[in-house]
């Protein structure tokens, strides 16, 4: 850098320290900026070396001008000036990342001859107005010993120390102090920084924007083994640990996790322009364009670091703490729980030896199955067994015999959550090898898939409401084994393009049989993972107290065992996501939602209804037509209420008649056909007066008439005639229909009385709709006189069936309840049967 070439002009030209430190802070700009070019050529350790060596430099020269500007020609030998400047915490470790702090320590001894003050006053004035972010301290060397005793955090930053510049004299006595900081008081000192780190953790938990150096895993996991280390051993580096504290194996994969981290830190300050930890959702694209990496596998790869620091730094603080806070009287209740050899089940925890030899992962295993029903916890040591445990000859067989015998078990997660802690959950269950650290970026999951899937499971094991844990054990045996197979392996299908609901389906219905499952639980379990999303979109998306909405539900799902399995995967799928995923609100939705489904599961004739409608809107779907339809007509067209319009209607007319209701800029519109027969359809945002029309047409016999709610307020008409007119007669009908529908005219009708046995009046047909069937002989006007009366009571049809076989008019209508039919349903009869009972008096 130029500064340190100015050093002889700044002091000849006479410069101002003010005037020097503004010059040094437009060098500090040009480098800054220069930083982005530097860190594609060369990332991880080596970037933040040499970003630590030139800020080295740059105080360097400073201390030197302020030297040179306070001594003038007749500066003494610099190890005689009793200052020295130190480096700090990540400064110290060389580990300075873009826009950390620079903590720096200077020491100094109070020498008469030497006025020290100004010089070090000087020093730090200079950096202060050159912008450099400083986290300073200064002491006199003989004050060291009993700061660090007052403050854990003075100590640990004194751990870290690095001499940086001055005088070596004052550096060796500094050190003599440093050694005597080490020794004082280890235990006490271990145990404030392990308890720091928990409250840390606690406050900064890891998710899915995790702070990559405050978060467990994050790369103040390894500062703390190494200020344990440096207390206990007094090493300069974490690989300076005796072989038994830590392997080869062990180190390499610590040191390639944080190196990692170290490339994540640094493309995050670079590319937020300030210090920041914290790998949020908006700065990912930056970052991983800065690593070279796509984002997916940037979040990936920092969530698989993090884990591998946080179990690796666990084991080696373990061994490196162990015999300090041993309580030597829980050594017979170990031995008393000895369950092998290097296996102890005590207080419900497992444990190991630190130092246990290999053993296969499987006879591991083995041992775990009859535990597999307590709530049993895993220390360090039992999961450092797990981790080095050979996997090379695992026999398949066994394993799946074992997997199954786990899913029977009342709480299998703590061993699976065991075994990703070891880093072996995708060695032992196959399907969650491709979500490993996969990251969910939905705003909704806290955590990547392999994580949700344990908390999943394990939220079966501790079900919180009520109701919930009525429904679960209600479920046999086998139901609640395959349920815990179902909500470990929920999200299995995620990562891919393909829709995961389906994908997983498909790979657990195959897992399923070969973990031992027979072919009827394998399909159950593909229809769960198929729907596990359904219930929680339905309750807080649809109108669960839609008719339509609850038989479109469990027209799905088809039996009631899939429904109570559905209903406790659900809760358990939310109440892992976050402690307070799982609301009153959800509970209340999803207990409704429930209940009606329940219900509607004992009509068989709507729910068939139901599905058909499902089927016909997946073909619709598909249809090249709908695809090209505007993305909010394609939802009106599937939210219409009808079920017979979809029957009624071929997926290409259902399109035609959609876009014609869509695109009416007017009041009305209508069509009219006049081929083999006469057929009329009418489109209009209010009711049409049927009777007026089926009076004046009363010469011609309906054999056919459809009504339907579209959407928009839209009704669409359709009365289909048993012959054609004369085209000349077309004229005729137009003038009708442009009559009614201008000015709304009501017939003059004569009554055609019905018996009432031939009415039939259901209100209790669905919770939406009440039925009417009229089964009579046909004669000219029936459907005028019906029509009529319901448009002079305000019955409104949501869709109506009109046949005429044989002479025998066979009608079917479908009423909306919120209207007045079924209040007037005994005016209705009496109305239709007036003149009969005139009759027979």
């Amino acid at each position: 850098m130029k500064i340190q070439m100015d050093i002889e002009t700044l002091l000849e030209e006479n410069y101002s320290e003010f005037e020097v430190a503004q010059k040094i802070k437009e060098e500090i700009k040009n480098y800054i900026a220069s930083l982005p070019r530097f860190f594609e050529i060369d990332q991880g350790k080596h970037f933040l070396v040499r970003h630590t060596k030139n800020i080295d430099t740059i105080l360097t020269n400073v201390f030197r001008y302020t030297l040179r500007k306070n001594f003038h020609a007749y500066i003494p030998l610099l190890n005689t000036i009793p200052i020295a400047i130190v480096a700090m915490g990540s400064y110290g470790r060389e580990e300075l990342c873009v826009y950390s702090d620079i903590d720096l320590l200077i020491v100094y001894k109070e020498i008469p001859a030497y006025n020290t003050q100004p010089i070090i006053e000087s020093f730090l004035q200079i950096l202060w107005d050159s912008g450099l972010k400083l986290g300073h301290r200064v002491h006199e060397v003989d004050t060291l010993f009993d700061a660090a005793r007052t403050d854990h955090t003075i100590k640990t930053a004194l751990l870290e120390s690095r001499y940086i510049y001055g005088s070596k004299y004052l550096w060796f006595q500094t050190e003599h102090v440093l050694r005597r900081i080490r020794k004082d008081k280890p235990i006490d000192y271990i145990r404030q920084k392990m308890q720091e780190r928990q409250e840390m953790t606690a406050k900064y938990p890891f998710n899915m924007q995790p702070d990559i150096k405050n978060a467990p895993g994050g790369l103040r996991d390894v500062n703390l083994l190494f200020w344990i280390a440096k207390v206990r051993y007094n090493i300069g580096k974490i690989k300076d640990l005796p072989p038994e504290i830590i392997s080869d194996t062990e180190y390499k994969e610590l040191m390639v996790s944080m190196i990692f981290l170290f490339r994540v830190r640094s493309a995050l300050h670079l590319s937020s322009g300030k210090k920041n930890d914290r790998l949020i959702m908006e700065l990912i694209p930056d970052v991983a364009k800065r690593l070279g990496l796509d984002q997916t596998k940037t979040v990936q790869k920092t969530f698989e670091a993090m884990h591998h620091i946080h179990t690796i730094s666990a084991i080696i603080i373990k061994r490196l703490t162990h015999t300090l806070f041993v309580d030597r009287g829980n050594i017979p209740k170990l031995r008393a729980g000895r369950v092998a050899p290097n296996h102890y089940f005590c207080q419900q925890t497992h444990y190991s030896s630190l130092y246990a030899k290999r053993r296969p992962l499987m006879s591991i295993l083995q041992q775990l199955l009859p535990f597999a029903d307590l709530k049993e916890k895993f220390d360090i040591s039992f999961i450092s067994l797990l981790k080095c445990a050979s996997t090379s000859q695992i026999d398949k067989s066994l394993l799946h015999e074992t997997l199954k015998t786990l899913f029977y078990k009342k709480r299998p997660a703590a061993i699976f959550e065991a075994l990703y802690k070891a880093h072996h959950l995708g060695t032992v269950v196959s399907p969650l090898r491709k979500v490993a650290y996969l990251p969910q970026f939905d705003g909704y999951h806290t955590h990547p898939v392999d994580l949700h899937s344990i908390y999943t499971l394990k939220a079966l094991e501790e079900i919180g409401d009520t109701y919930v844990q009525t429904v679960f054990e209600r479920l046999s045996e086998d139901q609640k084994a395959l349920l815990r197979l179902t909500a470990f392996l929920h999200d299995s299908g995620k990562g891919r393009r393909k829709d995961h609901s389906l994908l997983g389906a498909a790979m657990i219905r195959k897992y399923a049989l070969i973990v031992g499952f027979d072919e009827k639980a394998a399909q159950l379990a593909d229809t769960l993972i198929r729907y596990h999303t359904l219930m929680s979109n339905t309750a807080h998306r649809e109108d669960i107290y839609s008719q339509k909405v609850i038989f479109a539900f469990v027209a799905k799902l088809k039996t009631r065992e899939v429904l109570d399995m559905l209903y406790v995967l659900t809760y358990a799928d939310i109440v892992s996501v976050s402690n307070s995923a799982w609301s009153a609100n959800n509970a209340k939705l999803l207990y409704t939602l429930y209940r009606h489904s329940a219900e509607a599961l004992t009509n068989k004739t709507v729910l068939n209804e139901a599905a058909k409608r499902n089927k016909i809107e997946k073909q619709l779907k598909k249809n090249p037509a709908f695809l090209l339809l505007p993305n909010l007509l394609q939802k009106k067209i599937l939210g219409i209420e009808s079920n017979l319009f979809f029957f009624k209607f071929k997926p290409d007319e259902i399109i035609e008649i959609s876009q014609w209701a869509y695109s009416l800029k007017k009041d009305y519109d209508y069509k009219i056909h006049n081929h083999e027969a006469l057929s009329i359809e009418i489109i209009r945002r209010t009711s049409v007066n049927l009777g007026y029309i089926l009076s004046r047409l009363s010469s011609l016999s309906v054999v056919n008439m459809d009504i339907f709610n579209l959407f928009n307020g839209i009704k669409y008409f359709r009365i289909d005639f048993d012959e054609a007119i004369p085209e000349e007669e077309l004229f005729y009908v137009k003038e009708i229909l442009d009559e009614m529908l201008i000015w709304d005219k009501k017939p003059k009708l004569k009554p055609v009385a019905l018996k009432a046995s031939e009415i039939e009046i259901n209100c209790n047909h669905s919770k939406s709709y009440a039925k009417m069937k009229i089964v009579t002989d046909d004669r000219k006007g029936l459907m005028a006189n019906i029509m009529t009366l319901f448009d002079d009571i305000g019955i409104d049809i949501a869709s109506a069936k009109i046949q005429t076989i044989k002479k025998r008019a066979r009608n079917l209508f479908l009423i909306e309840k919120n209207g007045n039919f079924c209040s007037n349903k005994a005016l209705v009869t009496e109305r239709l049967t007036t003149r009969n009972k005139t009759d027979k008096g």
